[in-house]
């Protein structure tokens, strides 16, 4: 077996491990347990972190380049989304290569599609990505796009898949300005901070999310945001200067999007409880959450 399927094969292993550990940490009632379960978690997503850089860096020894969007598997696919000539209000995703994109449009071949009535959510999201590169191109800070709305009405599925194929299709069509012509594809970062420790203050909280950020990156072989140090302690000042560090080292010859999902974690952040000694009132460390407003 090659030196690239062992490391292929670590990381579907300690993926594994950590979605089993995830499952018993979230159910854990003891806090001792919890603290237990989630440093182990660190551990093995920091282990994981590391095998992705190898992996990474034999890829670049190969010719693949330290910059593309290939993972620990086989290449990702960029999708756009083509809009059907029938029925306007649906969408369908598909592949930017045109040999990947014949294929799905071939008869018998299921896509997947996105219904938008009258188009209203894929106007608002290009209006947005037209803002972005006219801030981005102006040397502006960017304005970020919150997505809201009820229990199980799809703002994931909007954040982590419409949004992607929306900026690849605009990137693919030329969009409204030339400016990007010489522009690279966009990156796009994924974090979902459900799993993230909420019961260890803000900077337990914020290193696992620069874990996440930093798994993120080596998936892409974005090299140099993968290998941010991660500091020893949980400062929370040291934390956030190791984040703003990560996003220093993302390439500067394109846009970056951070797609951060149950973005809401920031501000739920508990106070440990005890069994022994039950807690009344609110579990919410006020302390920690107004740190993180800050």
């Amino acid at each position: 077996m090659e030196e690239k399927e062992k490391l292929e094969m670590i990381i579907r292993d300690l993926e594994a491990e950590i979605r089993v550990w995830s499952a018993k940490a979230e159910s854990a009632e003891d806090t001792a347990d919890k603290n237990f379960y989630r440093e182990l978690l660190l551990s093995l997503r920091k282990e994981k972190l590391m095998r992705l850089e190898m992996l990474g860096a034999r890829g670049s020894a190969a010719g693949l380049g330290v910059e593309s969007t290939t993972g620990s598997g086989p290449p990702a696919r960029k999708l756009r989304l083509r809009q059907d000539l029938q029925n306007q209000d649906l969408f369908f995703f598909e592949p930017m290569d045109a040999i990947s994109a014949a294929a799905v449009a071939s008869p018998g071949v299921t896509s997947t599609f996105f219904l938008d009535p009258k188009g209203r959510q894929t106007d608002e999201l290009k209006n947005w990505l037209r803002l972005a590169e006219q801030l981005y191109h102006e040397g502006k800070p960017i304005l970020p796009l919150f997505i809201n709305g009820l229990v199980k009405s799809g703002k994931s599925f909007i954040l982590n898949e419409v949004l992607p194929a929306v900026v690849n299709t605009y990137y693919c069509s030329g969009g409204s300005s030339q400016q990007h012509a010489s522009m690279a594809q966009p990156n796009f970062l994924r974090v979902n901070c459900l799993p993230c420790n909420r019961i260890s203050g803000s900077g337990g909280f914020l290193m696992d999310f620069l874990v996440k950020l930093k798994e993120s990156a080596a998936e892409q072989q974005l090299s140099a945001a993968a290998s941010t140090p991660v500091p020893s302690d949980r400062f929370t000042l040291n934390m956030l200067a190791a984040i703003q560090d990560f996003m220093q080292r993302l390439p500067r010859d394109r846009l970056n999007f951070l797609l951060i999902d149950e973005a809401q974690s920031f501000y739920l952040l508990r106070r440990p409880v005890s069994n022994d000694c039950p807690q009344h009132g609110s579990t919410l460390d006020m302390d920690a959450v107004l740190q993180m407003r800050v």
